[in-house]
């Protein structure tokens, strides 16, 4: 027998066609098939995520890792600085969406997450195994400085999760 799975659309879940299913051990093996293909198609979305965030990590970087890239004496963007940006983006869970890379004049990287003029929160690493971030959430900021090597500081992820709760009416 063979099986033809259509790829309609990326975006959605995908259901194989149960045209005919033998035996309930056939049934077994479509589920088992349509929940490897589903991951999968999880695992190719992230990494198109990651990807378009990188690429512009890598825009950012090869943009100002010269000193005065801002016409205005900004210091140059590291390696360093481009590695812990890198690392701080593989790390982001995949329920929180990617952030504006913005280079700053200081020689760091900030990654952005706005929800609109009140509702901002910024993350930056310059290679010194820290992560400065302020947030802005209505008429509550938060601001701080945390220790960042092998894992992602929760604070940083609950801010970031924070940032896109609903708010109330």
């Amino acid at each position: 027998m063979n099986l033809v799975i259509p790829f309609e659309s990326l975006s959605r879940p995908l259901a194989i066609p149960r045209y005919e299913v033998i035996s309930a051990e056939s049934g077994k093996m479509l589920g088992m098939l349509e929940d490897a293909l589903n991951h999968l198609l999880e695992t190719s979305v992230e990494h198109q995520r990651l990807d378009n965030a990188v690429a512009t990590l890598n825009d950012v970087y090869q943009e100002c890792c010269e000193s005065n890239w801002d016409g205005y004496g900004a210091q140059a963007i590291t390696e360093e600085a481009y590695q812990e940006a890198f690392k701080l983006l593989t790390l982001l869970p995949s329920n929180v969406p990617m952030p504006e890379v913005v280079p700053e004049p200081t020689g760091a990287i900030g990654l952005e997450w706005s929800r609109g003029k009140r509702f901002v929160f910024v993350a930056s690493v310059c290679g010194e195994n820290f992560i400065t971030y302020a947030g802005l959430f209505g008429v509550n900021e938060i601001h701080g400085t945390e220790h960042f090597e092998d894992s992602l500081p929760l604070v940083i992820v609950e801010n970031i999760r924070r940032l896109y709760a609903p708010q109330p009416s």
